[in-house]
């Protein structure tokens, strides 16, 4: 559910209208559901609490604001992290590092150690963290 809503909020942030998650590889939609599944440890590391067990509107907006009074400081931090998670991701499903992306192969640029990427790519993981503040509006109910 929070993998397909964070799908919505990304179509709805870049104006795209597919594909639509079922349209999605499996491959596609597994990453989707790992980034979901981290959810819980941004969280928990944002707030500082590892007895939170639920990744719910109202911890989204409470991490949510610890993310933008800690940002500046913790930037890279978090940058890190996130580039970890996404490279173990792919590690995992055999992807390796090409200068050139080509998915037919399983081999992507950004396949290198966070401190090797460029300062744009490393910027692109904020994305991660600032979508909570987007998630808690998905996941009001």
């Amino acid at each position: 559910k929070t993998a397909a809503a964070m799908h919505r909020i990304y179509l709805e942030s870049t104006g795209a209208s597919s594909p639509q998650w079922e349209e999605l590889s499996p491959f596609t939609r597994a990453s989707n559901v790992s980034a979901a599944d981290h959810l819980l440890t941004k969280i928990r590391i944002l707030l500082e609490d590892d007895s939170i067990t639920d990744v719910n509107s109202a911890t989204c907006m409470a991490a949510y604001g610890k993310y933008m009074q800690t940002k500046d400081q913790k930037a890279d931090f978090y940058r890190h992290l996130e580039h970890d998670r996404w490279m173990r991701f792919h590690a995992l499903y055999n992807w390796t590092y090409n200068p050139q992306r080509d998915n037919a192969h399983r081999q992507h640029p950004s396949m290198v150690p966070f401190e090797n990427l460029d300062n744009t790519t490393q910027k692109k993981d904020d994305y991660s963290w600032q979508l909570l503040q987007q998630l808690a509006g998905f996941l009001k109910d």
